[in-house]
């Protein structure tokens, strides 16, 4: 079934928080460059306005441009477009309301065309690292509960990834391990060291009995007694450091200080990239072509996300720059007929993906040539 894509490029350098997970078979996208002044959105549609917006429906065809998808592969002048832009583009940020079906097969068709060097994913560094090194397939048949979003199409993504990157391409987990079993696991099955093998075993019992969970009140001592046994072996003393920051973060969150546990999430993230980016520049005496596919909430630009935090999606705009490059960013969310923003909602329906400059939109309503707009509208056409 096709499904409807809404894209704005945001000029303003600012995308929407990621709602709630919708079950709908439609997305919608924004993206935006802040190099660039225009802002466009595309959306499966045939431009239906209503009589009261018929005096302005020349401004919003004029704004319009088709494109189509299908298995992965964008076609049309919309396609046309991303592709130029895409050309230039140091780094391509997708920033998802996670669950949203479709939005993988999306960021598949932006990565052919990309070739990114890099794929930057919600997910620990620990199975990043896995994946990187032993195929998404045999990193999941051993750790089959390690990504936590869309996960049957995030499959298929990296697949692509690893089949035209090759052994050159990397697959980035900066944020926090979804679990500490596996990682606990791989400890116990590959530690040289007695104590530690023994030690990882039984920490892995603790956090499978509580659901997969780890906490401080519980498992610290453990866990400084394995890293104490582990003090030989630099790779799982680097992966229980992970473990421990995670339990941090976790441990604020559920305390109620989630502002708290934000901050500490957000920098996370960021020092997980720039390490990660340091040692590719270090060997590559170059910066990266970097896809990232995670939450809106860390890819959305501005002085503070939704979490009231400065997001990697901020650092990596400012990073691009300070070094004169460029960076895309892709807001990608549910589309539901129900409550999508008029006249957004009008433009969705139908059966064409449609590409909107909101530019125009924004200089029509600047210049009082098209009627005000709702507040949701309005958070849509400037981000």
């Amino acid at each position: 079934m096709a499904g409807a894509f809404f894209v704005s490029r945001e000029a303003i350098r600012r995308l929407p928080a990621a709602g709630k997970v919708l079950q709908t078979d439609r997305l919608m996208i924004w993206a935006g460059h802040a190099e660039k002044n225009l802002s466009i959105f595309f959306a499966l549609a045939a431009l239906l306005l209503s009589s009261a917006m018929a005096q302005e429906a020349s401004i919003w065809e004029e704004a319009s441009h088709t494109f189509a998808m299908e298995d992965a592969v964008l076609s049309g002048p919309g396609a046309e477009w991303l592709s130029a832009n895409l050309s230039d583009t140091q780094s391509v940020l997708v920033g998802e309301q996670h669950g949203v079906d479709g939005l993988a097969r999306f960021t598949t068709a932006l990565e052919a065309r990309f070739a990114p060097d890099i794929l930057v994913l919600e997910a620990g560094p620990w199975i990043g690292g896995q994946i990187s090194e032993n195929g998404v397939r045999e990193a999941l048949s051993f750790a089959p509960y390690s990504l936590a979003f869309d996960y049957n199409g995030d499959i298929a993504l990296i697949e692509r990834f690893q089949a035209r990157a090759g052994a050159a391409g990397e697959v980035w987990g900066v944020d926090q391990e979804s679990n500490a079993i596996h990682p606990l696991a791989w400890i116990a099955q590959n530690s040289s060291d007695g104590t530690a093998r023994r030690l990882a075993r039984g920490l892995h019992l603790k956090s499978a009995l509580d659901g997969g969970e780890y906490s401080r009140n519980d498992h610290s001592t453990d866990l400084l007694a394995l890293s104490d046994a582990a003090s030989d072996a630099p790779v799982t003393r680097q992966l229980l450091a992970h473990l421990e920051t995670s339990m941090n973060i976790f441990v604020t969150w559920r305390s109620g200080a989630r502002s708290d546990a934000a901050v500490l999430r957000e920098q996370y993230m960021i020092d997980r990239y720039e390490a990660r980016r340091a040692a590719f520049e270090a060997e590559q005496n170059r910066a990266p072509r970097s896809l990232f596919k995670m939450g809106g909430a860390h890819i959305m630009e501005g002085e503070t996300g939704p979490n009231g935090v400065m997001t990697l999606g901020e650092h990596v705009q400012r990073r691009a720059n300070s070094e004169s490059a460029t960076a895309l960013h892709l807001g990608v969310r549910g589309y539901n007929p129900e409550t999508t923003p008029y006249p957004i909602g009008d433009l969705i329906e139908g059966e064409r993906f449609l590409l909107l400059d909101t530019q125009m939109i924004r200089t029509a309503m600047e210049a009082g040539t098209l009627s005000e707009l709702s507040e949701d509208t309005r958070t849509d056409i400037y981000g």
